[in-house]
């Protein structure tokens, strides 16, 4: 099944080759795909994106003591969020299934596996709500390339700030 241009997944991990290898792996489904490399760029796309599906490494999510799934919970958002993890025991999985997660996938993620997962969820999560207008996808995902591809952190809040200003035509 194809759900091409109906859905934004976000991949939320330290590691930006994780990112990448999750980004390739979902191109056969023809979904947008946005970068987070820690939890402060998570929680800003989280609320102006509003992603169908977040994919966040369990790192992540502990850093920020769990704050993603409290807060996708606690302001009824439809996002569906799946944890990847290393070396993680039954024990922890159904611990971030209690606390709200969708799914849960130990590292190194199976491709296949994660493709499964990813078109179960996006059947049942439905069409684009919220923030995410059809017609901006395209340039909402150009502002997350930029961001996620600015290394210097100093430089990362004015990329973020000028790249939203563009995107909101407030520049005009």
């Amino acid at each position: 099944m194809i759900f091409q241009n109906e859905a934004f997944i976000l991949a939320a991990d330290s590691n930006p080759a994780i990112c990448t290898s999750i980004t390739e792996c979902l191109s056969s489904l023809r979904v947008k795909v946005g970068v987070a490399v820690d939890s402060l760029q998570l929680f800003e796309m989280l609320f102006t994106l509003d992603p169908h599906i977040i994919i966040v490494d369990y790192e992540i999510l502990k850093i920020s003591e769990f704050l993603l799934l409290e807060s996708v919970r606690k302001e009824q958002l439809k996002t569906q969020i799946v944890v990847v993890a290393d070396n993680a025991d039954v024990k922890t999985a159904v611990d971030i299934i209690k606390r709200g997660a969708a799914d849960f996938l130990p590292k190194p993620i199976d491709p296949e596996e994660l493709l499964d997962k990813v078109t179960a969820l996006l059947k049942v999560s439905g069409p684009v709500s919220g923030a995410i207008i059809h017609n901006e996808i395209p340039d909402l995902y150009n502002v997350l390339k930029k961001i996620s591809s600015t290394d210097d952190p100093e430089k990362l809040s004015s990329v973020v700030f000028d790249s939203m200003i563009s995107v909101s035509g407030a520049d005009s």
